[in-house]
Formats: C-alpha cells, structure tokens, sequence
C-alpha cells in the first residue's frame, strides 16, 4: 500500500505544474487545484520509528519549483523512546541519487502537541527540474504519524495555461487545428501542447505580470483576453472561438506533363512560369502550378536547348486545369578531323559522339555529326589503340561547333630492323637479308615491288628474310594491319 502511496504522489506532482483554483477559471482546473502535495511521514512499526519517504520530480519546462510552509497533522501523544526526554524530528528534502541536502527543519517534540505547535514553516525553496526525496526524521508515538505537506509553486514565476475550443461543437482545438498563441508583452518561451490535456497549451515560465493573450485558429474569429500572472500559481483560462467559413477562393492550380514533340518522352526540369511564379517538372515531365489568380492567364514552358512554348488558359478559382506542353528540341551541328598525333596522318572509323548521337570518321579522319540539342555539350572521340580524347562544346542556335582531335598512339610507332648486313640497300645477287618489324599493329606483311628480282620469305610473326635473285632496282614494302607502310630501297648487283 505504501508502494501506491508513491506512485500516487510521484504522478500528482507531475500533475502539481498545472492547478490553481481562482474566481473566473474553468472547473476542470479548479478540480485540480485539490489534489497536488507530498506527504512524507514516519509511523512506528515494528517497535520502531520508521519513515516512509516521498519521491517526487520538478517536471522540466520549469525556471525553478518552490514549496510553500509545511503542516504537522495527526499530532503525537507521546515519544517513540521512554524517559520523558523531549526528541527532536523533523523533515529534510535531498537529491535523488545523491547525498545533499537542499533543506532541513527540525523541532524538539513536546507532549500533547498540537498542530498548530508543529514543527516551523518551510521558507520558499526553488528546486530546479529534476528528481528528489522528502523524508521525514526522529521519534513519534505509536498512535499517531507526522506528515509534512508540501505545496508546489514557482518562486517569482506563474504559469498560462489555456484551453481553447470552438465555440459551436464544443471540440478542443489543438496544434493540428492551426492554433496560435501570443502574449503581449512577448514571452521568451512559447506555449507549448499541454501533456495532460489535448487540446490545451501551457507555458510555466512566465514573469507575474499583466498580459494581453492572443489566441487564432484557421476558419475562426480570433480572441485576446487580459490576464494577471500571480507568482507561484498556474493560471488557467479558456478561449472559446467562433467559427467562421472560410473566405471564397480567388485562385486555381494548372498542372500538365512536357514533353518532347512527336514524342511521349518527358523533359523534366523544364520551367513553368506565369509571372512571379515558376515550377519545375520532376523526372516523369509533370507540374504543378499554384496560387494563379482566376481569370485568363498566359503560361510559358521553357528549357535549355528547346524551343519555348507559351499558352493563354482560362483559370477558374478553386479548380484545377490541366494544361500539356510539347517542346521543340534545337539542334546544331559539329565538324572536325581526327590524326595520329605522332604521324600527321587522319585516322579513319574513329567514334565520335555527343550523348546518344555518333559517327564515323572518313579515310581522311574528317567527320560530321548533327542534331545537336542547343547549349554545353561535351563530344569525345575513340578510336583502338589510341587516348580517347574528349572537348567542351557550346552549340549555338543555327551554327556549326568545329572540333579537332590529335590522338596519341597506346602502341610503339611501326619500324624495322635488318639483322645481318651492314650494306642493306646495295647487294650482290644470292644475299639474304633478315628483316625484323618492330611496333605498329600485328600482324605484319612483306612483299617485294618487283617479285622477279626477289624472294620474301616469313620466318615468324615479325621475321622476314628477302633473297636477292636477279640485278635491278626495287622496293621492299613493309606494313602493319592498322594500314601504316614503309619503303625499304634495294639495288641488286652481279
């Protein structure tokens, strides 16, 4: 039972940060204001003194918790312990978890005490929010218990509380019905949703002063009241409010879907406009204009690289019209001509592209690609075997970009070694010469310009061996498959 007693005592004065009982409050409050107090006592058990403490919390949203004078009831008759010595009791209040004590009172007891002889009143204590014990200490009789009650207040602070409710069904309106609450002058906390009430605010840090409350709800008449905060009291007041229909509406939404022309392909970051106001379409081409006043109205869709699209709607207030757009995409085109960086040479069936959009290089690496969207771009090139390269472009409306690339090879330049003759280019009839190709592109090939006065012969993948046969003048003709080709002058003699 003492366990209940706890839990009893440990909610009131959750609950104690709410009540006060004064002349125009609302009845719910005055209820309230009944109950809240702690009540530590020692009674005898057991053949001994045994004090049965209180918990209690300063709930937060509180400057500070004060406690008004305690009051000694149920008096006892005669001491805990015999030999007519006067015992001393007593009531202190500490931290929870800790050692400190915040307040002691103490008295000598005196038989047949009453209780206006009790022990002395509590000065004003301020507690900050947080957790505490209240105990009371020393000898009583068996007959009877000593309680301290204790009244929670504020110190120099008042608290607000206000319920607010329409004024027809009766139905609390709270934070989800718009409410808003001022004071004047201003306070430094807001009001706040009341935990033990829905449809109430509170606000317990408030100077005693005098105060004009404000209190508007959506689709209500507002109402100001004048209060007095009095120190250590929470006051309550109740606003109730006259609905009111809401004022006709005086604008219309138009919503759509851009999209590409001849096509179902959404743009999306297209731009929606209609004077100040703009929105923009998501992923799927789709809008929301907002807030247009009724009447005729002139709305523009515009994007990058497009051609703009405008419309004359007639908007109705408090509908919603559903208006499409289909844009124009603007195209250039680009030109250029890709080489071997090393060689000069214009590289053939090199990829160029911009986006979705590719071609092909010519035999002479030139190329042309078109139907480029309007604005930046980028345009790179690859080809195998070399960088891929890429530019920045800016295309212009009706103009021609021009982009030139110079590849850098990822293989050792194509050339060739002959072995086992000093005099390579001027030989006697029956010589051998051992070519070695080198770099370039395999596989390799090695043909003679005139095959009568030579014979070429493979003796690996890079190995050729040529047998000069007969006197003349000819070419030996060296390439690699990527098409590069060198001459090797020879001169045959008897």
């Amino acid at each position: 039972m003492d366990g209940d007693r706890r839990t009893t005592l440990f909610v009131i004065i959750l609950i104690a940060a709410f009540c006060v009982a004064t002349e125009g409050f609302s009845e719910q409050y005055k209820e309230k204001a009944k109950a809240p107090h702690i009540e530590p006592y020692i009674d005898w058990v057991g053949g001994s003194c045994v004090s049965r403490d209180s918990t209690f919390v300063v709930p937060p949203g509180r400057v500070a918790a004060c406690f008004s004078s305690g009051t000694l009831a149920n008096a006892p008759t005669n001491a805990c312990q015999g030999g007519g010595s006067p015992n001393e009791y007593g009531f202190t209040i500490s931290a929870a978890g800790g050692t400190a004590i915040l307040y002691r009172s103490s008295i000598r007891y005196r038989p047949q005490l009453s209780e206006t002889d009790g022990p002395p009143p509590l000065a004003t204590l301020q507690l900050p929010a947080g957790s505490y014990i209240a105990k009371v200490h020393g000898g009583i009789s068996t007959a009877a218990k000593i309680t301290y009650v204790l009244q929670p207040a504020m110190g120099n602070f008042g608290g607000i509380v206000i319920n607010v409710s329409d004024e027809k069904t009766k139905k609390q309106l709270g934070p989800a019905d718009g409410v808003t609450i001022t004071a004047t002058p201003a306070l430094i906390l807001p009001f706040i949703p009341n935990p033990f009430n829905k449809g109430a605010f509170a606000n317990l840090n408030v100077p005693a002063v005098k105060y004009t409350v404000n209190v508007s709800a959506p689709n209500h008449e507002k109402k100001s009241k004048t209060v007095t905060v009095v120190a250590c009291k929470d006051l309550a007041v109740d606003f109730s409010l006259k609905s009111q229909a809401p004022p006709p509406p005086t604008t219309g939404i138009v919503t759509g879907t851009v999209t590409k022309v001849g096509t179902n392909t959404p743009i999306d970051n297209t731009i929606l406009s209609f004077g100040t106001l703009t929105a923009k379409t998501d992923a799927k081409g789709n809008y929301a204009l907002k807030d247009i006043p009724a009447g005729k109205a002139e709305l523009s869709a515009s994007k990058e690289g497009y051609q703009s699209e405008k419309k004359t709607v007639t908007v109705v207030a408090g509908k919603t019209l559903d208006v499409d757009f289909s844009l124009q995409l603007l195209a250039g085109s680009v030109t250029g001509v890709a080489i071997d960086a090393q060689t000069k040479e214009g590289i053939r069936d090199a990829s160029v592209s911009i986006g979705s959009l590719s071609t092909k290089t010519d035999s002479n690496g030139k190329y042309t690609l078109q139907g480029i969207p309007i604005g930046k771009s980028e345009i790179s090139i690859t080809k195998a075997g070399y960088l891929t390269e890429k530019q920045s472009l800016t295309i212009q409306k009706g103009q021609s970009a021009h982009a030139d690339f110079a590849l850098k090879s990822l293989m050792q330049p194509f050339n060739y070694k002959v072995l086992n003759s000093k005099t390579s280019n001027n030989i006697h009839v029956g010589t051998v010469l051992q070519f070695q190709l080198i770099g370039g592109k395999a596989p390799y090939s090695v043909i003679s310009a005139n095959a009568a006065l030579t014979n070429v012969r493979q003796v690996s993948a890079n190995m050729y061996e040529v047998r000069a046969v007969a006197p003349g003048s000819t070419n030996i003709i060296l390439k690699d498959s990527a098409g590069k080709e060198i001459k090797h002058s020879l001169t045959i003699t008897k």
